[in-house]
C-alpha cells in the first residue's frame, strides 16, 4: 500500500510600505488667458529616513499643441538637500504668450535626487479667453406713470455659463437729480450667491428668471414713487462676472407728472360741505377750515372759485362777500379762479400727502331775506 504525501506551500508576501519622496504642483489658479502669467509653486516633501538632495528641478508648461516654457534648474551635490520629514517650495512662473492654444493645458514638474530618487508630478489646467458678458435688453418702457407698475427684461449672455457671473446692477435715474431718493434715482441690485430672484432693492420689486447655459433672462417688475420727478430719465443695466470683465447699457424713458388730492377728513372724499352755520344780518360769519392733502410729483397751483348762493326762495347771496385764506394770503372769491398757492411743492418740498389748509369766511350784508343759502365752490389744483 502506498501513501500520497500532498504537501501544501503557504506564499505569504509581506509589502513593506517603503517611505516616500513626493511633489506637488500648486498653481494660483485653474484657468488663463493668452497674455496671463501662471504662478507655480512646487511643494517637495521629503518622506524618507534619511536627508535627500536635488540633483535637477525641471518645469514644463505645455499648451494643447506645443510647449510654452522650459524651466530647468540644476543642483552641485549637497547644496540643495531636504531633511527627513520636512518640505521645501520653490516658486516659479510662466508668461502665457498670446498665441498659445485654447484649451487643456499641462504644467510637469521632474525631480530628480542625487540618491537616484526619480519623481515626476503633473498637473492641467485651462487656457481660453474669457469675454466680458453680454447685455440686451427685451423689453423697457418708454414712458412711465408714478405709482404704477412696469417690466424690465433683459438678458445676459456669459460664454463660461451663467455661473461666471458675480453681480447685476439695474439704475433708474433722472438726468438732473443724482441724490439716491425717490425723487430722482432708484437702484435694484443682485450679488452671487443669492438666486437669481433674490435683488436688494430700494423700493419693491418682484424679479423673474430664465435660465439657460450660458444665458439668463431677467425681469424685474418696478414702479416709482408718485412723487419721482417727472421727465427724462436714464435706465443703467450693468454686469459683471468673475474676472471683473463687465458690460454696461443704457436705455431712457419718460416720466410723466403725477397728481393726487383729497380732502383730509378721513374720507378722502373729493367734495366737502362747507357749512357757516347761523348768522344774522349784518355779522361776521364763522371762519371754516378745509384740509386738502396732495401729492403730486411737480410743482401745484391751488385755486377758488366761487359763486353766487341762493336760498329756495330765490334770495342770493353775492359772492362777493366771501373770503379764501391760506397761510398769510387771502383772496376775495369771485366766480373766476383766484390763486391761493402758486407752485406750492416748489417751495415747499415735494411730500405725499402735503397738507394745504384753506379758511373760508365772510360777513353777511346788513339787508338781507332769512332763509338757507346754498351753491358750489371749487378748489382747483394743477400741477404745472
Amino acid at each position: 500500500m502506498s501513501v500520497k504525501i500532498v504537501g501544501v506551500i503557504v506564499l505569504f508576501l509581506i509589502l513593506f510600505q517603503q517611505p516616500s519622496f513626493t511633489a506637488e504642483i500648486r498653481l494660483d489658479k485653474s484657468f488663463y488667458q493668452p497674455g496671463e502669467t501662471v504662478y507655480m509653486n512646487i511643494a517637495v516633501y521629503n518622506g524618507t529616513v534619511s536627508k535627500e538632495c536635488l540633483q535637477s528641478l525641471d518645469i514644463t508648461v505645455t499648451d494643447a499643441a506645443k510647449p510654452l516654457c522650459t524651466l530647468t534648474n540644476s543642483y552641485p551635490v549637497d547644496t540643495e538637500c531636504i531633511e527627513a520629514g520636512e518640505e521645501t517650495t520653490y516658486s516659479f512662473f510662466c508668461d502665457i504668450p498670446l498665441n498659445a492654444v485654447e484649451g487643456v493645458a499641462a504644467a510637469e514638474a521632474v525631480i530628480t535626487t542625487w540618491n537616484g530618487i526619480h519623481i515626476m508630478e503633473e498637473v492641467f489646467f485651462e487656457i481660453g479667453v474669457n469675454y466680458p458678458p453680454e447685455i440686451t435688453v427685451v423689453s423697457s418702457p418708454d414712458v412711465v406713470n408714478p405709482a404704477q407698475f412696469y417690466s424690465l427684461t433683459f438678458s445676459v449672455t456669459d460664454n463660461f455659463g451663467v455661473e461666471d457671473l458675480v453681480s447685476a446692477d439695474v439704475v433708474l435715474h433722472h438726468e438732473v437729480i443724482s441724490e439716491k431718493s425717490e425723487r430722482g434715482r432708484y437702484q435694484f441690485s443682485w450679488e452671487t450667491p443669492d438666486l437669481y430672484t433674490v435683488w436688494n432693492a430700494d423700493s419693491p420689486i418682484s424679479v423673474e428668471a430664465s435660465l439657460q447655459t450660458n444665458e439668463i433672462t431677467w425681469t424685474i417688475h418696478f414702479s416709482l414713487s408718485e412723487v419721482a420727478a417727472p421727465g427724462e430719465w436714464g435706465l443703467d443695466i450693468e454686469v459683471y462676472d468673475t474676472r471683473h470683465q463687465h458690460h454696461h447699457m443704457m436705455e431712457h424713458f419718460t416720466v410723466t407728472k403725477y397728481l393726487s388730492f383729497h380732502i383730509a377728513d378721513g374720507t378722502r372724499a373729493s367734495g366737502a360741505r362747507i357749512n357757516f352755520g347761523r348768522a344774522s344780518p349784518g355779522e361776521e360769519l364763522p371762519r371754516v377750515t378745509l384740509t386738502l392733502a396732495v401729492t403730486s410729483n411737480s410743482p401745484v397751483n391751488v385755486f377758488v372759485e366761487g359763486s353766487d348762493l341762493y336760498s329756495p326762495e330765490g334770495a342770493a347771496l353775492p359772492v362777493g362777500i366771501f373770503y379764501a385764506e391760506a397761510s398769510s394770503d387771502i383772496v376775495q372769491l369771485s366766480s373766476s379762479r383766484q390763486g391761493l398757492y402758486l407752485e406750492y411743492a416748489q417751495r415747499n418740498g415735494f411730500s405725499k400727502e402735503a397738507v394745504i389748509r384753506i379758511v373760508f369766511w365772510g360777513k353777511l350784508p346788513e339787508v338781507l331775506e332769512a332763509g338757507t343759502y346754498s351753491g358750489i365752490w371749487y378748489i382747483v389744483v394743477e400741477a404745472v
